[in-house]
């Protein structure tokens, strides 16, 4: 499967947590795992801030391991962020899926000089 790696420092606004929540089996509340690892797979959604004309666009990102600890509205940056193209079956257009290693907070503390 072809990924793409994403350059996350580009984003002039970061990215903003919305939601956080298990990925489950489509139609049941059974959790999906990794399948090389094992781990529980989490769903977080994310807000992709665009500073310079104040948008927003969404990308819902899968992450294994345990939950991520970041709250909605929490500043957080994706680790080897990554693009995966494929196609529904049956169907010539192609969506994108997106994964990450973790999702982590960004301090957003800074000292006055």
């Amino acid at each position: 499967m072809r990924q793409l790696i994403l350059d996350t420092s580009v984003v002039a606004g970061g990215f903003e947590v919305r939601t956080v929540r298990p990925k489950n089996e489509r139609g049941t509340e059974v959790q999906m795992k990794d399948k090389q690892s094992g781990e529980p797979l989490w769903l977080v959604q994310l807000a992709v801030l665009e500073e310079a004309n104040g948008a927003e666009s969404m990308i819902t990102v899968t992450v294994a391991g345990q939950q991520p600890r970041v709250s909605p509205g929490q500043k957080v940056k994706p680790v080897r962020l990554r693009a995966i193209p494929w196609c529904p079956d049956g169907k010539s257009e192609v969506r994108i899926a997106y994964r990450a290693e973790s999702v982590q907070p960004v301090s957003t503390s800074s000292k006055a000089a």
